[in-house]
């Protein structure tokens, strides 16, 4: 990048705020979507196989759910 780059690059960045409030409900909804993702082979394994998913993994699948924020 040419000087004239990097300040306007430079520029730009100091001009951002940043909203932590929503940073961490971001990083929290990535984590609980991480955790779907890596327990929705239960449910593959129900359907096709008809083996129960655990009763704490229907748990925590339903709570994390209902905890992210998809706005």
């Amino acid at each position: 990048m040419t000087p004239e780059e990097v300040a306007e690059v430079s520029g730009f960045l100091e001009g951002l705020t940043v909203d932590e409030a929503r940073s961490r409900r971001y990083a929290e909804s990535k984590r609980l979507i991480d955790y779907l993702a890596s327990t929705d082979w239960y449910v593959i394994r129900q359907l096709e196989a008809g083996k129960p998913v655990p009763e704490d993994i229907t748990q925590a699948r339903a709570r994390a759910r209902e905890a992210i924020d998809w706005s």
